[in-house]
């Protein structure tokens, strides 16, 4: 199938380079992936990471305990409910109440989608702080620090990140372990060993997220302008409608493409259409799309736009080290494909591990849209506010500072930036630098965000 349009290659250079840089970043994913041992897991990220000890039925009298774990307030207003035969809202006035009455602090921290709540009294010692979370569990501070915990926290996330991850991994362990094997350190050890496999693989792969984020992104885009080029009529009376269609249902830019022959499949960019929605919306959207760590087929699928867009005869795309010659490519792809082809389309490399910021940086500012959104904003001028009014508005709902605006402004044009293809290698160097900053701000508004919530 061909278009009923023969583009250049120049026309469609920005999908080139995309599938190009895809097929790069999945070539320095497997690299990465594949050298790293258990062994390594353990010596470079497990024994790294000894800020917080878990323990098991330890008591330790130099620690002041608090109560914690996965979701503590809804569990603990739920067990409420069944009690006492009360509805949600008196359970959770009760729960308030009697927290308040003894002067209960709460923690909040953030593992992925799932809260982790703290409840204890203020002003903790760091190294005094224990989290007891029952059946003789518990995860305690190995901090040397005397400063409030909730302060160290606040100030440094990656310590707020291993001790919401610990106390997830051993709340899961101890239900997985529930009524089958006896809960021991060995047992524990183990099932860390593969947790902390599977979180290196999912952080590892956001560097093939960002890539396949682009492509999808620069092959609507393309699809749009064509078709409002030249299909406008069939589509809508005037060429704002049919725009206005476009941007309302992206569904309908690819069956329109398919309909007017541009593509093979509109199907399979629907799915990646949404695959990549919920990689850009991680925490508001349901993920219904398990992203491969084999992008081939992703490749293979953009490759056939390609074909049909360029009349070309079965386009492949492919990553090439930059110490092969021309010879050693063609030997080594002919015998891929098992038949001789030509070179059409040559591109620079020029990957960057700060994707992986990149799309942390996506992540972070989806929590904390997932959080703006619970706001309600005023009108102004019976328009809808622009975001550095809703930025200001949140601070002085006292989400923020005033002073952490003009930063999280900044944050947010960037992530908008990579998330529309717009990122270069200096915003990606730019976002690595912030990124520490970056994470203790929406840390900060995540835990402010829940205390408003509670009182």
């Amino acid at each position: 199938m061909v278009s009923p349009i023969q583009f250049k290659q120049e026309d469609v250079k920005h999908i080139i380079e995309a599938v190009g840089k895809l097929c790069q970043q999945q070539y320095v994913f497997d690299g990465l992936l594949s050298s790293v041992s258990d062994e390594k897991i353990k010596s470079e990220i497990i024994d790294k990471q000894n800020n917080f000890i878990v323990h098991f039925n330890i008591s330790d009298k130099e620690k002041i305990s608090t109560l914690g774990g996965i979701d503590f307030a809804e569990n603990a207003i739920l067990r409420l409910v069944k009690k006492k035969g009360i509805d949600i809202d008196t359970a959770t006035k009760d729960f308030i109440e009697s927290s308040n009455k003894c002067g209960v602090y709460c923690l909040y921290l953030d593992f992925y989608k799932w809260n982790i709540e703290i409840w204890g009294p203020r002003g903790i010692p760091a190294n005094q702080f224990s989290v007891n979370l029952g059946c003789g569990l518990s995860v305690d501070s190995n901090l040397k620090t005397s400063e409030p915990i909730e302060q160290i926290l606040l100030n440094d996330s990656s310590l707020s990140f291993e001790l919401a991850k610990k106390i997830f991994m051993l709340e899961v362990y101890a239900v997985a372990q529930n009524g089958e094997k006896e809960i021991s350190q060995k047992g524990y050890d183990d099932f860390q060993l593969k947790f902390e496999r599977l979180i290196y693989t999912d952080q590892l792969q956001d560097i093939l997220k960002l890539p396949f984020v682009h492509l999808v992104e620069h092959t609507r885009q393309f699809l749009i302008s064509i078709l409002i080029k030249n299909d406008w009529e069939k589509i809508a009376s005037k060429k704002q409608d049919a725009m206005e269609l476009f941007k309302k249902n992206k569904e309908l830019i690819y069956k329109k493409a398919e309909e007017f022959g541009y593509i093979p499949n509109a199907d399979k960019l629907i799915k990646y259409q949404n695959m990549r929605d919920e990689l850009e919306h991680p925490i508001q959207l349901e993920q219904k799309h398990l992203f491969p760590t084999d992008t081939q087929e992703i490749c293979n699928d953009f490759s056939a736009v390609l074909t049909s867009l360029l009349h070309a005869k079965n386009l492949k795309i492919d990553f090439v080290h930059p110490n092969e010659t021309e010879e050693d490519v063609k030997r080594r792809i002919s015998q891929k494909y098992n038949k001789n082809f030509n070179l059409i389309w040559e591109m620079e490399s020029d990957f960057s591990i700060n994707v992986i910021s990149a799309y942390h940086l996506v992540k972070k500012m989806d929590l904390f849209h997932s959080i703006s959104s619970q706001y309600q904003f005023p009108l102004s001028n019976g328009k809808k506010m622009k975001e550095i009014d809703k930025l200001n508005y949140l601070s002085q709902q006292g989400l923020m500072k005033s002073s952490d605006v003009i930063n999280l402004e900044g944050y947010l044009k960037n992530r908008n930036k990579v998330s529309h293809g717009q990122s270069n290698s200096q915003i990606y160097e730019d976002i690595e630098k912030q990124r520490k900053k970056m994470n203790c701000l929406i840390d900060k508004i995540f835990i402010k965000h829940h205390q408003k919530s509670r009182e």
